[in-house]
């Protein structure tokens, strides 16, 4: 089944070989969030809230209408118009679709059926689910709900990277994932989970002095920044490092 609602990049319809670019900027926004919530209504008040925040427009609710009315009219001009539907109802408003037509809910699902999967079918679905992020989510899109929102985003995002990335290591291919890793741990100087995967793979690549300059960096930096030092898991790769470093290898 093909994406038909891309939010992770640009908020586009998908309507056969062609991305429509559903209308201005606020337009894209209800779009954008009716998609989030696929199949769960939104109300009147909650999407006022969601897209202009505390400082809503003198007749916002009309304006939320003219929105909603141009965008059931973009679903009556697309070829796959009957996949999917904006209804309203005492509730509020819906996006009605299978929720596989959302590429947000789409991830999430892959990513969900990938956990606990055997390691080469896990490792399909989070490449599956990581190859639908086209940039930052909602680009272009503006308003304090979303920019939190992207916050959760990029956490899940980073949650499923790092799982691939276990799973990688556990085949080995430590010194293919040192120039992924050193972008992280340069991105995410202070995340625990991205420095173990960093200095496993530089030490287990064959780099150990380098394994063991990043993770006086990280004792630094968390010192310097929480006042704190790096957790038991840190600790013991560290130690192993220094004592027992053939058994690291294997």
């Amino acid at each position: 089944m093909s994406i038909r609602f891309a939010l992770l990049g640009d908020v586009v319809i998908r309507s056969g070989a062609s991305d429509i670019v559903p209308g201005s900027p606020r337009q894209r926004c209800v779009l954008a969030l009716l998609a989030i919530d696929v199949n769960r209504p939104l109300s009147l008040d909650t999407l006022v809230d969601r897209v202009w925040g505390t400082a809503p427009p003198p007749r916002a609710s009309g304006t939320l209408y003219s929105y909603i009315s141009r965008l059931r009219a973009l679903r009556s001009a697309a070829a796959d118009r009957e996949e999917w539907d904006i209804v309203r109802s005492p509730a509020g408003y819906t996006l009605r679709a299978d929720e596989d037509l959302v590429d947000l809910a789409r991830f999430r699902s892959l990513a969900g059926r990938a956990r606990g999967a055997p390691p080469q079918e896990a490792k399909r679905r989070y490449g599956e689910a990581l190859a639908l992020w086209r940039g930052r989510p909602f680009a272009g899109l503006t308003s304090d709900w979303l920019d939190a929102y992207r916050t959760t985003l990029a956490a899940e995002h980073l949650r499923v990277r790092l799982e691939l990335h276990e799973l990688l290591l556990d085949e080995g291919r430590h010194a293919d994932l040192v120039p992924a890793l050193t972008a992280l741990a340069t991105e995410h100087p202070l995340d625990e989970r991205v420095a173990h995967q960093h200095i496993l793979s530089l030490y287990r690549g064959g780099q150990h002095a380098a394994a063991l300059a990043a993770y006086e960096r990280l004792r630094q930096e968390l010192a310097e920044a929480l006042g704190v030092d790096p957790g038991p898991r840190l600790q013991e790769l560290h130690q192993r490092m220094l004592v027992s470093p053939d058994e690291l290898l294997r």
